[in-house]
């Protein structure tokens, strides 16, 4: 059946750049960058994997987020608004839905 439902595309909810860590497994990334993984959960503002911080995916996730709910509302759409995009990138958008600080990651 075909569906009458609208799909778009938001380049901002992409993948996270994970720097170094690109392409291997967690544990891989526990061997070769020990205490790294632990370091970007801690300190949101830590990059030195030469990848994304989390302030930075959170505030890249939220913009958009954002910008999905005005379009939502600004078209009068009712129902649900579905998102389909990765880990870190929903636990930001969460955390801006219910008004919490990036610390409760």
């Amino acid at each position: 059946a075909r569906s009458t439902l609208q799909v778009e595309i938001y380049g901002g909810l992409s993948a996270v750049n994970k720097g170094d860590w690109a392409g291997l497994s967690l544990d891989e990334v526990q061997q070769h960058f020990p205490g790294s993984l632990a370091r970007w959960h801690e300190d949101p503002d830590w990059a030195e994997h030469e990848g994304e911080s989390f302030s930075e995916v959170h505030t890249r996730a939220t913009t958009i987020f954002n910008k999905l709910l005005r379009s939502h509302v600004i078209r009068s759409c009712s129902g649900a608004l579905v998102v389909v995009t990765h880990g870190a990138l929903v636990r930001s958008m969460v955390l801006a839905a219910q008004g919490l600080p990036l610390g409760k990651a």
